[in-house]
């Protein structure tokens, strides 16, 4: 399963640990600070294909 986690900042230590145990489930998680580098678009992100199996 594809995951978008979506958080607020001030609980990204929690997020992480989230994350990682989802993945340890099997499921493919997007996660912004793993997958994205700071400061770039998301939008440009998903056009660009480095957002992998996500369905508009």
């Amino acid at each position: 399963m594809h995951i978008f986690l979506s958080y607020a900042h001030s609980d990204k230590a929690i997020v992480e640990k989230f994350a990682e145990r989802l993945k340890t489930f099997g499921h493919d998680v997007f996660f912004d600070t793993h997958d994205i580098q700071l400061g770039a678009s998301l939008s440009a992100a998903l056009s660009e294909g480095k957002i992998t199996g996500v369905r508009e």
